[in-house]
């Protein structure tokens, strides 16, 4: 709910992808391994040059912690 609030509030020209662990467990697992990361649900990751750069996940997850970390990592 939190990443579609966001995208409905801003343009943007990041890619996003939502990964649904219930139907997806290979999926959500190799993204764990690949990227070096606990997998927790709710969870997001903001993953430049094949790495994460920010990642929140439970009540952190919000549309605005999203925005920031996007234009924080924009601005660098």
């Amino acid at each position: 709910d939190e990443l579609r609030e966001h995208l409905s509030k801003v343009q943007h020209n990041t890619q996003y992808a939502i990964v649904t662990v219930q139907t997806h467990q290979d999926v959500s697992d190799a993204i764990a391994t690949r990227l070096n990361v606990r997998h927790e649900t709710p969870q997001a990751l903001l993953i430049q040059n094949e790495r994460v750069v920010w990642e929140a996940s439970h009540f952190r997850v919000t549309a605005d912690a999203i925005q920031k970390a996007i234009e924080l990592q924009s601005s660098s």
